[in-house]
């Protein structure tokens, strides 16, 4: 339960996101245009439908400034390190993740995202001890492996723009549906099977390209090994659970 804790910035931001009626049946009626098109006079003209969840960045071109609109970014490429949210301990878990993501126009600005992620750590870092799947093997303090593919989808918005008094800071949510290799370190087996990650990004635009920032995960998967003869499924399966904090970096294109 103290874990769900940690997921409140991210409902109480993305909340504010989607549930912003009135700036969202606005944006709808005024049939925007494609963002190459727009000038910035014609964006500043129209803050509250081109900067809703925009911005119109300043950027120094070797002696003269020019407006570069985050509206017209289409990719985004990011690497990630996360470490365990245990403030007692954080290098309990560490894990390393390259994403990439490309925003769907046509679907409300959706993002559509790819990601692979190598994450290792204790065993009590990740899941609770249980009598199953070899449940008579001491798994606590044991390493444990995983190699995770994942493809989801999510948003880009700005709900704390105001409270940071900046057109630079961004806010990403994604979700993933994930397929996962794992190595049980306490008996050398492998496992494998299907999950769920959640993803919550604070993210500052440094240049027209470039930002960095932070990021809350959390992610849980139910696995399984191969079966041996007259084993039921929970008998050789084995469920993880666990939220990382990291730091990301990337860049749009």
């Amino acid at each position: 339960m103290n874990k769900a804790l940690f997921f409140l910035p991210l409902i109480f931001s993305f909340s504010s996101s989607l549930f912003a009626v009135d700036d969202l049946e606005r944006e709808r009626l005024f049939k925007t245009p494609e963002p190459e098109t727009l000038t910035p006079r014609t964006i500043r003209k129209n803050k509250r439908v081109f900067l809703y969840n925009e911005s119109l960045l300043m950027e120094d071109q070797g002696g003269y400034m020019e407006a570069k609109y985050t509206g017209n970014d289409h990719n985004r490429f990011s690497l990630g390190y996360h470490f365990s949210s245990n403030y007692e301990d954080f290098s309990q878990l560490s894990s390393l993740e390259i994403m990439f993501s490309r925003q769907l126009r046509v679907f409300t600005e959706l993002w559509i995202s790819f990601q692979a992620k190598r994450t290792t750590g204790a065993y009590e870092a990740l899941a609770d001890e249980v009598q199953s799947a070899n449940g008579d093997i001491e798994r606590s303090g044991s390493a444990q492996s995983f190699t995770t593919l994942g493809l989801g989808g999510g948003y880009r918005f700005r709900a704390l723009s105001g409270f940071f008094d900046s057109n630079r800071m961004f806010e990403t949510v994604d979700a993933y549906l994930t397929y996962n290799y794992h190595l049980d370190g306490a008996s050398d087996v492998q496992y494998q099977g299907f999950g769920l990650s959640a993803d919550y990004g604070l993210h500052y635009r440094a240049t027209e390209s470039f930002f960095y920032g932070t990021k809350l995960s959390y992610n849980i998967s139910n696995l399984a090994r191969s079966e041996e003869e007259g084993e039921s499924l929970p008998d050789r399966s084995l469920v993880f659970g666990w939220l990382s904090l990291g730091f990301e970096l990337g860049y749009y294109y």
